[in-house]
């Protein structure tokens, strides 16, 4: 294995050559692991917009219950 950092166009190719490689039962958790880094960026990505949403004064306890009951007028519970 390669010690040296790649370079980020590098990169992409030979992380995908080293999941080639790996034993099947390992894939479960690699998987998990890719999921986990999804869910951080995402969880990021709300709490930024949160935090514009509160900047800008969006965030009264009407607009969060108005929020939710357009939230559950879309989804279905049933």
């Amino acid at each position: 294995m390669n010690t040296q950092t790649p370079t980020l166009e590098d990169l992409r190719p030979e992380l995908i050559e080293t999941v080639r490689r790996l034993p099947a039962q390992q894939l479960l958790t690699v998987r998990d692991c890719l999921l986990e880094l999804e869910i951080q960026r995402l969880a990021g990505e709300i709490d930024e917009a949160f935090d514009r949403a509160d900047d800008a004064g969006q965030l009264s306890p009407e607009d969060i219950e108005a929020s939710i009951r357009a939230f559950r007028e879309m989804k279905s519970y049933r």
